[in-house]
Formats: structure tokens, C-alpha cells, sequence
């Protein structure tokens, strides 16, 4: 099992906005990572850690599905296209409401309407991370969002503030 937490820090900084994530397996850290966007919002960035981290995760631990590329291969009569699945558990934390309604009904409905907030309406914010983030997660087989307050003494959850916090410290 590997858990993931995500979190991101501006520290008032309108031009360099960071996010960081750290992956935990067994009680240690086995890798982290942070980077920045300029003129971006919280909940971009809130975003961005979850997408980095899983596609982090895909690239490192995915295992070649060999019979879902058999299966691919032989239906459409093509070369063999090899996918990639993770099957280790894997757990997103993240203190924040807006990363963990991703898989609600929020976007099943914005799925229906074609990215828009209503069937006639602007699109939905974000809607270019929150494809990215939908996109991502169907390549794991077991997959959980959870949440965890904000600053209520979480281990890797202060350690990944922390990580977002001293680069965001490095810019000002």
C-alpha cells in the first residue's frame, strides 16, 4: 500500500504558486516532489499534487497488462499497444473538499454535460485537471480518496505543507 499526501503553498506570492506531494510506504517516505505555476489559483494547485502524484505512481510502480494488450491488439488487428496498470492500493489524502469530490457525483454530471457547470452553461473550472485527474485514475485498481484535516498534527501531512511552504519561502 502507498499513500499519497498533497498539498500546496503561495505564502501571499501572486507569481509563484507551489504544490508537493509525498508518497509513504510502510510508515517511510519513498519519494517526494514539488513545483510551481505562476498565476494560478489554490485549487489548480490543489489539483496539480493529486495528478502528479498519481502519474508519478503509474510511471514508477504500473505493471504491463499483458492481456489487455493481447485483447487490444486482436480486436482492432493492430500491433500490440502496451497499457500499464497499478494494482497496489494506493491512497490519496488531501486536505482539501474540492480535490475529494472529484470522483462524486460532481463529475459524472459535468461527464453528462460535456465539462459545463449546466447543460447550456460556461465550462466547468478546471476542467482541463479534472479530465487529466479522470483520465489518470482509471489505470489503478484500487484507488481511494480520503481526507485529512488541514493542520491537525498529520505527520505527512505537515511534511508535505512543509515541502510546499519552503519553496514557496524560496521566492519571496
Amino acid at each position: 500500500m502507498v499513500t499519497v499526501y498533497t498539498d500546496w503553498s503561495a505564502l501571499g506570492n501572486p507569481w509563484a504558486w507551489w504544490w508537493a506531494f509525498v508518497l509513504v510506504r510502510r510508515g517511510e517516505k519513498i519519494y517526494h516532489n514539488q513545483w510551481w505555476e505562476a498565476h494560478t489559483t489554490n485549487n489548480r494547485m490543489e489539483l496539480l499534487a493529486a495528478i502528479h502524484a498519481l502519474e508519478y505512481i503509474y510511471q514508477t510502480f504500473g505493471q504491463t497488462d499483458d492481456i489487455q494488450t493481447h485483447i487490444w491488439s486482436t480486436l482492432f488487428d493492430t500491433q500490440p499497444i502496451a497499457t500499464k496498470s497499478v494494482t497496489e492500493q494506493i491512497i490519496v489524502y488531501s486536505d482539501s473538499n474540492y480535490v475529494q469530490q472529484w470522483i462524486t457525483s460532481w463529475i459524472k454530471t459535468w461527464i453528462r454535460r460535456d465539462w459545463r457547470v449546466s447543460k447550456w452553461s460556461q465550462r466547468v473550472k478546471n476542467a482541463d485537471l479534472w479530465m487529466r485527474l479522470h483520465a489518470i485514475q482509471w489505470y489503478f485498481t484500487d484507488l481511494h480518496r480520503k481526507r485529512v484535516k488541514a493542520h491537525a498534527w498529520n505527520k505527512w501531512n505537515e511534511y508535505v505543507d512543509r515541502q510546499a511552504k519552503s519553496a514557496a519561502w524560496k521566492f519571496l
